[in-house]
């Protein structure tokens, strides 16, 4: 027979009832109770009531089947007189006394009970025959059975039930952390875990040498006497990897494989040439000598043997000094690659690289192996030269002056000089206007090829320089040139067929010389007129018909970018993109508006391309750029 010990109640009279917090309120997990004969009372302070009712509970996980229990409860004879037992939430039940004893009794197997909520089995009934503390006791011999045997109990709230020590120990001492250890009911499922140090590996649990389990985590069943488990751990064996830099520098001893904590002894030997400088681990040094003696970690380790050679110099000196910059000077060893790079000024372009006053590279980026000795450098940057290209819309209606080979930051002036019965309307450049002044003065910074755009005097001049940029699938932005003094303008727009709108939108008074349309769609012809309103209430003639026709759906626009240039624009049979030399590699594709490609080309190296336009039927075609971080598109026309 399972025995329980220490079952303790803590009965409180306050007020006007005397409440015994849980009496037996337990909870159960299907585990036997063994203990000794041991049994410990708990006494509080009540106060002198003189008929006293205590209600005796039973309630918790596990009581859902009880078919016997067996109370044998010791109270004070000189405080209380025992009056009876009334019976409450069970029927059957007996309570008998014997001097100072209380025998509570009941047994059903046939019809078992459910107390897994909190019930009361009855009143122990008593009148106080003495003032001060009273103590209850619940004596060994006491048992709760259900249908499989006793039910172990654990009365919170003061009840108590004997339990055993379960330890853990580590061997070594130091090779894990172990968790559950504690005092347990025999027969009670318990979860003990290995967690090993750093270095460790878990091997197995064991009970007086006799292995229990492998597994690092396991649930054991306590016995009925204090147990001591061992969990036994190993020492992990880690690679020692030796290296040497450079590779030529020297020869190492003492690669292997070592166990944890295990004193470990490297050797580094220098070639003939070098010297040994020091070891390192993670790029950290850690020794300056070469015989280095540590302890292994518990990691694999690579160490460093790292030997010095002697370091040659080469220098660099830019001409002129304005006209850039350089990378790549330093101090090298022998027969190690160096790379030197050129970086232009704003408004130079590099020229080529000088070694001893012979020409060695035209390339920005010149490598070369480094020699036994040092290394004197120039790097040649000419500054740029622009090509200003002067045009006319109408060779009869005038002339303009001042185009011509400038260099960079140079002023320029250009001049129009219309023919009788003509006037200057403006100056425009990538079809846009560039200024109105017949004289007009600027720095040249760049190739250019600026048009001077005439008309014959009227008194209402027609616009004239149609011109649509900013292409995307569903917008573009419509430019047109008129002379200065212009109030405003009326727009007609639609889409067309083959040579005429379809449909038709008027946009009146607008008062600037371009209008952004946004509500276009992909892959779609259109075409524009453009009117002016003069003084005294004229209205011109609607201009020439200018069409376009919008990108096809996927091809992305990116605003213009300042440091791309896509020349001449127009173009005719031959067109130059420059892009940044940061932005290698790169991907170039030209598609026409159908999106049919006529170019593609990475590029790697060159950051200036010069492509053939001789086959390119005059249209609107698409650049597109494409590089790691960006992506570039800009529309360009070719004209014939």
């Amino acid at each position: 027979m399972y025995l329980m010990n220490r079952l303790i109640v803590k009965w409180l009279i306050l007020g006007f009832i005397l409440m015994a917090g849980q009496l037996c309120h337990a909870q159960f997990d299907a585990l036997p109770v063994m203990g000794s004969n041991t049994a410990v009372a708990s006494t509080l302070v009540t106060e002198d009531i003189q008929n006293v009712q205590i209600p005796l509970k039973m309630g918790g996980p596990g009581f859902n089947a009880v078919s016997q229990f067996y109370f044998l409860i010791q109270y004070d004879a000189a405080f209380l007189q025992f009056d009876g037992f009334q019976p409450a939430g069970i029927s059957g039940i007996s309570a008998t006394t014997n001097a100072n004893y209380i025998y509570i009794n009941w047994s059903n197997p046939s019809s078992t009970i459910n107390c897994t909520s909190t019930t009361v089995l009855g009143y122990l009934t008593f009148t106080r025959i003495g003032t001060g503390n009273v103590p209850l006791t619940f004596l060994h011999g006491s048992y709760v059975k259900g249908l499989e045997g006793n039910l172990a109990v654990d009365f919170v709230n003061g009840m108590l039930v004997q339990t055993y020590e379960l330890s853990l120990e580590a061997v070594p001492s130091d090779a894990g952390v172990l968790s559950g250890a504690g005092s347990y009911f025999p027969g009670q499922s318990v979860t003990v875990q290995a967690i090993p140090a750093e270095g460790f590996s878990f091997i197995n649990w064991t009970y007086n040498g006799n292995q229990v389990s492998n597994n690092a985590v396991f649930s054991y069943i306590m016995p009925d006497h204090h147990t001591l488990l061992q969990a036994n751990f190993m020492r992990n064996s880690y690679l020692l990897t030796l290296h040497t830099d450079p590779s030529e520098g020297g020869t190492v001893t003492g690669s292997g494989v070592y166990t944890y904590g295990q004193s470990v002894t490297v050797q580094a030997d220098p070639s003939t040439g070098y010297e040994f400088v020091h070891w390192l681990s993670n790029g950290q040094i850690v020794s300056d000598d070469t015989v280095y003696t540590f302890t292994m970690p518990a990691e694999n380790l690579d160490l460093w043997a790292v030997f010095d050679q002697i370091a040659y110099a080469v220098t660099i000196d830019v001409i002129p000094a304005e006209g850039g910059t350089t990378t790549g000077a330093g101090n090298y060893f022998y027969n190690t690659p160096v790379q030197l790079k050129a970086y232009p000024a704003e408004g130079y372009h590099f020229g080529a690289w000088y070694f001893n006053g012979a020409l060695v590279s035209t390339n920005e980026n010149y490598y070369f192996d480094m020699p036994a000795a040092p290394v004197q450098m120039m790097a040649h940057f000419d500054q740029n030269i622009y090509q200003i290209e002067l045009t006319v819309n109408d060779t009869l209606a005038g002339k303009a002056i001042g185009g011509g080979s400038y260099h960079h930051n140079s002023p320029v002036t250009i001049k129009a000089k219309a023919n009788d019965s003509y006037q200057f309307v403006a100056w425009i450049t990538d079809g846009l206007v560039f200024s109105y002044e017949a004289t007009y003065s600027f720095l040249a910074t760049r190739d250019q090829s600026i048009e001077a755009v005439f008309q014959q005097i009227q008194d209402c001049p027609v616009p004239l320089a149609l011109f649509v940029n900013e292409i995307g699938e569903n917008k573009a932005r419509l430019h047109w040139v008129s002379p200065e003094h212009i109030e405003s303008w009326d727009l007609l727009w639609g889409k067309m067929d083959t040579d005429s709108l379809i449909t038709t939108f008027l946009v009146e008074a607008i008062d600037t010389n371009m209008l952004l349309l946004d509500t276009l769609s992909p892959l779609t012809q259109y075409g524009f007129y453009v009117r002016a309103h003069c003084q005294d209430g004229m209205v011109s003639d609607w201009s020439e018909l200018s069409r376009f026709t919008t990108y096809n759906v996927g091809v992305a626009v990116t605003e213009d970018a300042q440091t791309v240039r896509i020349y001449p624009q127009p173009a005719s049979d031959r067109l130059t993109i420059q892009i940044p030399g940061s932005w290698l590699p790169a991907v170039i594709h030209i598609f026409d508006m159908h999106g049919k490609q006529y170019y593609t080309f990475q590029s790697s190296e060159h950051s200036e391309l010069s492509i053939d336009l001789n086959s390119y039927p005059p249209a609107m075609y698409v650049v597109r750029i494409i590089t790691a971080e960006r992506f570039y598109a800009k529309p360009m026309i070719v004209v014939r």
